[in-house]
């Protein structure tokens, strides 16, 4: 049972490393094309997402252990990280993509 435990983390924390390392190059890429307020908030947005979806690994990985001891607890857990791993950066994903749709222009804003 502890090598299905592990064969999930290891399922749940690559997706993880590879849409970080994704969004961190992709924030290299577009430092010169950028101007500074952008770039700014283009790296605060990849901040958050890198910060909860961390947190989320982290109730992850409790999960696992709780499950060992308490399965009743341990899923709710476990359903609580994915939902923060995978819920929270989409929903800040496609607020940042459809800015405009969340946050309408203000008077006076040229863009």
């Amino acid at each position: 049972m502890d090598g299905l435990y592990t064969m999930v983390l290891g399922l749940l924390i690559i997706p993880i490393v590879v849409w970080l390392y994704r969004d961190a190059m992709k924030l290299a890429r577009t430092r010169n094309s950028l101007s500074p307020d952008e770039y700014f908030d283009m790296q605060n947005a990849w901040a958050w997402r890198a910060t909860w979806m961390l947190f989320g690994g982290i109730l992850v990985i409790l999960a696992m252990i709780v499950l060992l001891e308490r399965p009743e607890f341990g899923v709710v857990l476990l359903v609580a990280g994915c939902v923060v791993v995978f819920g929270i950066p989409s929903l800040m994903i496609a607020m940042q993509m459809d800015k405009r749709f969340f946050f309408p222009p203000q008077d006076g804003d040229t863009k």
